[in-house]
């Protein structure tokens, strides 16, 4: 399985793991690790959602940060298309694509 990431999602995971580890030093390598263990996860899960949003997004919660990741199956490649924190609007992302 291949993971790719829409470049929107890509600089929010950045930004999520700076602004962590700038308020609590060592945090930030810890939210990259549960962010690649919430991917593993979905991975687990080729073709199915761990949680649906529409016909074609999923989600997985980043476990101990509020943060989720947003994502979709094309084919056999997870396109993730944002890591948002609980606090933003959901669909804010919806109109992001990427192609695998």
């Amino acid at each position: 399985m291949t993971v790719r990431f829409h470049p929107a999602a890509a600089e929010e995971l950045l930004e999520a793991e700076w602004y962590i580890e700038e308020r609590r030093p060592g945090w930030g390598s810890r939210f990259r690790d549960r962010v690649e263990e919430a991917i593993h996860y979905a991975l687990s899960k080729p073709g199915n959602c761990v949680q649906s949003y529409g016909p074609d997004f999923c989600s997985v919660r980043v476990l101990r940060f509020r943060y989720r990741i947003y994502y979709r199956w094309v084919g056999e490649v997870l396109v993730v298309h944002a890591v948002y924190h609980d606090s933003r609007k959901e669909q804010g992302w919806e109109g992001r694509t990427v192609e695998p």
